[in-house]
């Protein structure tokens, strides 16, 4: 009796710390209260740092390298340029940690419960959802509301100007921010922080079975929903994830009996083709298909183009080419504050870019240290290159577009398969909580 408390109480545990984990990957509750507060984020690293190191000291090395890697190249940077402070390690250590307190826990059905949770929370997501959509809007009757960082700017006749934020609803189980009101943000900031949530867990799914202990019948329901919640976000960079997941998967053999996944996926495929075909009738421009590609591959004269007035790949694309730029003439890096003035040269620069713009901010040498940390260990993907250019692909479709180099449901990939033993999960299948 004692034995099985002991094991549903780690299981408990497990759970709460995957759902900090995704709180920690750019949700709204992390944008409020944790992002820019440096005192609040300096003491959960040195509480994670402690729980590991008393716990976990072994299993958590890889990580800890990176960590004291990148304080080591923050701090020269420092004396350096002297415009780059603390802040820009802690974000990366703090989601670092959290990963491998949360992996750490208990290794062998860490990734089962993260799919669990993912599940919920995308259950929950579509349901509120939906019900947007029908004009019943339940997070604005439910949940509290918050002030965003985005802000409205409107000039009346007279040339008055008025602006206010837009809004957030709800923190922790589901957020409707007023300036996606069609779109399926769950918990984050944006539907392309979301998405990547999304194709992670499905690239579990996919391509990391042997370490799973799901039967086939949930897995099959958990690809469905996954693959409903993808479409519903109605993000370019999410849609580009799962179609090169679906090619991956075609292009692959089929090793388990259990799932014809190349039927599925053709399965997928269509009904998703369908679905959004029907949608782009019925609701024109407002619909999945015309906002996260249509309207963004026309300009407003129909033209082909892949920075279009509604798109934000312009000023991705100048951040993109701005942090090259600046690597190839400050090697050494620049800090964040030399990067902010020799960014300013292109107005558009200011959206996404990273991890390039990591490069800019503390040079090339932590860059591909950053970067073979994160890839190095995708040799131990069970197919081989195919997966590995997957799952770089789902990396960079990301983290260029966003605002970071470092995200919890992507660099966890990486870090489970440097720690687990396979041989050992195998053997262990017979046993889930």
């Amino acid at each position: 009796m004692s034995n099985a408390f002991k094991i549903s109480k780690k299981a408990l545990c497990q759970y709460i710390l995957i759902y900090i984990m995704l709180l920690f990957n750019q949700s709204n509750f992390f944008a409020f209260y944790i992002d820019g507060s440096q005192g609040i984020q300096l003491i959960l690293i040195l509480l994670f740092s402690a729980a590991l190191l008393l716990r976990h000291r072994r299993k958590a090395q890889y990580g800890f390298y990176v960590c004291l890697f990148m304080l080591l190249a923050v701090t020269f940077e420092r004396f350096w340029s002297g415009g780059v402070g603390i802040a820009f390690w802690c974000e990366i250590a703090l989601k670092v940690l959290i990963v491998y307190l949360a992996f750490c826990v208990d290794e062998e059905h860490f990734l089962d419960r993260f799919l669990k949770l993912v599940s919920i929370l995308a259950s929950i997501s579509i349901l509120l959802w939906g019900l947007q959509i029908l004009n019943i809007n339940l997070p604005t009757r439910l949940f509290t509301v918050h002030d965003t960082r985005n802000i409205h700017v409107e000039y009346d006749y007279q040339g008055n100007r008025s602006a206010w934020n837009y809004k957030c609803y709800g923190l922790f189980l589901y957020s409707y921010l007023t300036y996606y009101p069609n779109r399926n943000v769950g918990i984050f900031t944006e539907p392309g922080i979301y998405q990547a949530v999304l194709n992670s867990a499905l690239f579990v799914l996919l391509f990391m079975d042997e370490w799973l202990h799901i039967d086939v019948s949930k897995r099959k329901k958990y690809v469905i929903l996954f693959s409903v919640a993808l479409l519903t976000t109605q993000s370019t960079s999410g849609y580009l994830g799962f179609l090169a997941s679906l090619l991956v998967l075609l292009l692959s053999r089929n090793e388990d009996n259990s799932i014809n996944w190349k039927k599925m996926a053709v399965s997928l495929s269509l009904a998703a083709l369908i679905g959004l075909g029907i949608d782009l009738a019925i609701r024109g421009e407002d619909s999945l298909l015309n906002v996260a590609f249509i309207s963004k591959l026309f300009d407003n004269s129909n033209r082909l183009s892949l920075v279009a007035e509604n798109s934000t790949g312009k000023y991705r694309m100048a951040s993109l080419l701005m942090s090259l730029q600046a690597m190839l003439n400050h090697p050494l890096g620049l800090g964040y504050e030399g990067w902010i003035s020799y960014s300013s040269i292109n107005e558009l620069s200011g959206a996404g870019g990273y991890p390039l713009k990591l490069g800019a901010v503390l040079g090339i040498i932590p860059l591909l240290y950053l970067m073979i940390w994160i890839f190095s260990p995708l040799k131990n993907l069970r197919k081989g290159w195919t997966e590995s250019l997957l799952f770089v692909f789902l990396y960079f479709n990301t983290s260029l577009a966003q605002t970071s180099a470092v995200y919890p449901v992507l660099i966890m990939i990486p870090i489970i398969l440097k720690e687990l033993d396979r041989d050992r999960v195998i053997e262990m299948r017979g046993y889930y909580i």
